[in-house]
């Protein structure tokens, strides 16, 4: 049954990630501009002093204009770096100058960087390829996010999706996280 699953969440993962691929450049920047408008505007962005987010690359959703003005902010954002295969931590930056390209293509801080426990972070953002309206999402396969948010109080943890990757269902595994919050270009949804 595992494998049945593993295999048709990597048939989904080339199928969104063909389809994010696709999406006109324009479109996907007016997108992510909204998305980061709504999360800017949430009372728990602004109540926030600790930020824990993904810095997109590529077709993702582009979070360097959130980080840029969290710092503006005054709060102290923090990113993931990848320490092995299997684990990553949330790692200061005090400017994107200090993230470089390293794994898989990603820009990620020093090994240096101060590093935060999750149990101090005041709002997180993670990525996803896909999510369902329960709240499972549908990520690249390597489990960092499952990993790091295992044994967790996620309830101050978003999903952000653009709006046309919000599915019915997610094929979800026991050790798969379910996320409550989620932030689309149409607004912030409590799942």
């Amino acid at each position: 049954m595992n494998q049945c699953i593993k295999d048709f969440k990597k048939r989904l993962r080339k199928k969104f990630l063909n389809e994010r691929n696709a999406l006109d450049i324009k479109i996907r920047e007016d997108i992510d501009k909204k998305i980061i408008k709504n999360i800017l505007e949430y009372y728990e962005y602004i109540s926030a002093k600790n930020i824990f987010t993904f810095v997109g690359i590529g077709s993702e959703i582009n979070t360097i204009p959130l980080i840029e003005k969290a710092i503006e902010d005054k709060k102290d954002v923090f990113v993931p770096l990848c320490i092995d295969k299997s684990s990553m931590e949330s790692r200061k930056i005090n400017s994107i100058s200090e993230l470089e390209e390293k794994h898989f293509g990603l820009l990620e801080p020093s090994i240096n960087s101060e590093k935060i426990e999750i149990n101090k972070i005041d709002l997180s953002i993670i990525p996803c390829l896909a999510v369902d309206k329960e709240g499972y999402r549908l990520g690249y396969g390597g489990g960092y996010y499952d990993r790091y948010f295992a044994n967790t109080n996620i309830n101050n943890a978003f999903i952000v999706c653009r709006g046309d990757f919000i599915i019915d269902s997610v094929p979800h595994e026991n050790f798969d996280i379910k996320f409550n919050k989620l932030v689309s270009e149409n607004g912030i949804v409590t799942i």
